[in-house]
């Protein structure tokens, strides 16, 4: 109690007493007895009249005032039965005092403003009622300054820094950053079923399967983002591997038919029991190892203080019983995906396929409805302090009422068909173009803007409270540019996959389904290298770099698990080229020297155009010497050296030095 009296104007007289007393005199005089004597005796009055023990169980209400010369605060308790909004006012002895406290202001503080001086007394008060309050289940901060509540209101308070957690603390390797979504242990249920799936091929063929290994699958994978980084997925695959316009990656890594085997064998589900599972869930071909993968995505990565909530449709027009045609979409036919994303790092957090519904739905699996979808996608979240953005589809006053009880904020667009908006905010007649009108029902927000003559924009706000308007021509209210600058999450999201995606035409949409996983695998992992200072300039090129750096390392232990032995010429320069290195020297077998006169093979095999076989027979002639290298017949205009060398073996690998 006696510090709350610390600031009464009857303590005005000790104030100078406080001050410093370096080389000054202290004078103590009958008045200031007289004071003291009255100071104590309202203190003991104060303390009769109703202070209490602290009960750590009761409900507990801190108050904070502040003046231009101080601050102070109370803590009161309730000892009530009451129940209702109104407390601590709900009775006039149904709450008593339990702390209370005050102090004279700085200079500096003397001349701060309306809102930081009762910024400061809740920071103060907090500060100082800590061995009470810290703990507290049950506390409410009561002010008397409005601005405040969009400042302190707890649900606006973001808990964890945001950024990379758990095992993706230290990454900053391409190749272990995508391995926390695609683990050894998700790739082997992959690897059993695609092996499973090449014997039942094998059998009915009645050739032989020779088994995909952990490696070749990772191999693959790396292929496959090379594909896509180095824009070559529109290519076929001949000419990715063999002609003038393949790359040595490629055909370094596994031969064409491999590839193409590993590809068509690719399994993802076990297809005896799929059928059945079908009946449940139609997503059933690839429902493990997808919900494996995005159990993953939220689990190494701390989200900033706003996700984004929004539907993004995967370009796809095979057969599948779940395709969606949406004309305003880009590629108009594909596989729906609502997706959260983090507003400020660009990093998906959750996914929910939309599979259609099946003959026999498991319900935790078929969740329709706009709330239920975003509760769904946002529940790892609640409690957190965030705020949810999203667009007019998913907006209703409904939602935001329930997210607020979560603990989460929304801002959002919504249609003026939604229920429980005011019928005045969707009037446009007599408004004036960029004008703004703002309603308020408890702790939701809606703003009316008109954008234009006779249209205007609503939108729904539990995280704003004042009716702030821009200062430049077009008076945005603060909420829409908030909202314009949270809503871009996952369509950056999906913008990003689309300039390096590795997706690929095919029948299969567990295939299709598989590759967008590989495309945000790699891009969480960049966003988590990222974090760590590396691969951080994604406007000028380190996203290639990094997709570079991670399928180079996902193919080269195959590279260099190759046997040296037995591989053509151009095979062996490809791997010289991608390792920067020159392979063992192969043994050639001795062959006996031969006199017998053939065609050189280069004037042969530059012979082109109408009659060349004729060609080949009148203008090439017939030479005895041979290239020392590979012993094919070589005349003198395509030999360079004193020994018999073919410009071809003369040459070498290029970029080998």
């Amino acid at each position: 109690m006696a510090p709350f009296m610390a600031t009464a104007p009857i303590m005005e007289p000790f104030r100078a007493l406080l001050k410093d007393t370096h080389n000054k005199h202290v004078y103590w005089d009958e008045q200031l007895r007289k004071r003291f004597e009255e100071v104590k005796s309202r203190v003991c009055q104060l303390v009769a009249s109703g202070l209490q023990y602290y009960d750590k169980d009761k409900p507990t209400a801190l108050l904070t005032d502040w003046s231009r010369t101080g601050v102070g605060f109370v803590v009161l308790q309730q000892h009530c039965q009451c129940s209702g909004t109104e407390r601590p006012f709900c009775c006039k002895e149904g709450w008593k005092l339990a702390l209370c406290g005050s102090r004279y202001l700085t200079s500096a503080e003397q001349r701060y403003a309306a809102v930081e001086g009762e910024a400061l007394a809740v920071v103060w008060a907090l500060q100082k009622a800590r061995l009470f309050l810290l703990g507290c289940q049950n506390l409410e901060i009561i002010t008397d300054h409005r601005p405040l509540l969009k400042l302190f209101s707890d649900r606006n308070i973001m808990r964890g820094s945001p950024g990379p957690k758990g095992a993706a603390k230290d990454v900053n390797i391409p190749k272990d950053a995508f391995g926390l979504f695609l683990p050894d242990s998700l790739l082997t249920q992959i690897l059993e079923r695609s092996n499973e799936e090449g014997e039942r091929l094998a059998a009915a063929s009645n050739r032989t399967h020779i088994p995909v290994t952990l490696m070749e699958l990772r191999a693959f994978i790396g292929l496959v983002l090379l594909r896509g980084c180095e824009g070559d997925r529109r290519c076929k695959i001949d000419d990715l591997f063999y002609g003038p316009f393949s790359r040595p990656f490629y055909r370094a890594t596994m031969t064409k038919n491999r590839f193409v085997y590993i590809k068509r064998i690719l399994r993802f589900d076990n297809r005896a029991d799929r059928e059945e599972r079908r009946k449940r869930d139609k997503f059933a071909a690839i429902r493990d190892v997808f919900s494996d993968f995005n159990s993953r995505l939220a689990k190494f990565y701390t989200p900033s203080d706003c996700i984004t909530v929004d539907e993004t449709l995967r370009a796809y027009r095979g057969r599948c019983g779940f395709v969606i045609y949406m004309p305003n979409k880009p590629y108009k036919y594909g596989l729906l995906f609502r997706d959260v994303a983090d507003a400020r790092s660009r990093y998906m957090l959750n996914t929910m396929p939309y599979a259609g519904k099946a003959e026999d739905p498991d319900p935790e699996l078929h969740i329709t409805g706009a709330s239920n979808v975003v509760h769904h996608l946002v529940r790892p979240f609640y409690r957190t302090g965030r705020n949810v953005t999203a667009d007019r589809f998913y907006s209703s006053v409904d939602l935001c009422e329930e997210l607020l009880a979560e603990g989460l904020t929304y801002v959002g667009t919504v249609m003026a068909n939604r229920r429980h908006l005011p019928e005045d905010a969707k009037k446009t007649e007599g408004r004036e173009v960029n004008s703004s009108k703002f309603y308020w029902s408890e702790n939701i927000m809606v703003t009316s803007y008109n954008k234009k003559t006779n249209k205007n924009v609503l939108l729904l706000s539990t995280q704003h409270a004042e009716p702030l308007v821009a200062a430049d021509g077009k008076k945005k209210p603060e909420v829409m540019l908030f909202y314009n600058e949270t809503k871009g999450g996952v369509d950056t999201v999906d913008q990003m996959i689309g300039t390096y995606t590795c997706r690929v035409a095919t029948r299969r949409w567990p295939l299709a389904v598989f590759l967008l996983m590989l495309d945000v695998a790699a891009l969480n992992g960049l966003v988590i290298c990222a974090a760590s200072g590396s691969f951080s300039d994604t406007k000028h090129g380190d996203r290639k770099l990094f997709l570079r750096e991670l399928g180079l390392s996902l193919v080269k232990p195959l590279i260099l698990l190759r046997p040296a032995e037995g591989l053509t010429m151009k095979t062996r320069a490809a791997i010289e080229n991608v390792l920067g290195s020159r392979l063992p020297a192969q043994p050639q077998p001795r062959r006996e020297p031969t006199t017998a006169r053939a065609r050189c093979a280069t004037c042969v095999a530059d012979q082109q155009g109408a009659g060349y076989k004729r060609s080949r027979h009148t203008n090439v002639n017939k030479v005895k010497s041979r290239c020392c290298k590979c012993t094919m017949p070589v005349c003198r205009k395509h030999s360079k050296r004193s020994l018999p060398l073919c410009n071809s073996c003369d040459a070498g690998p290029s970029g080998v030095e």
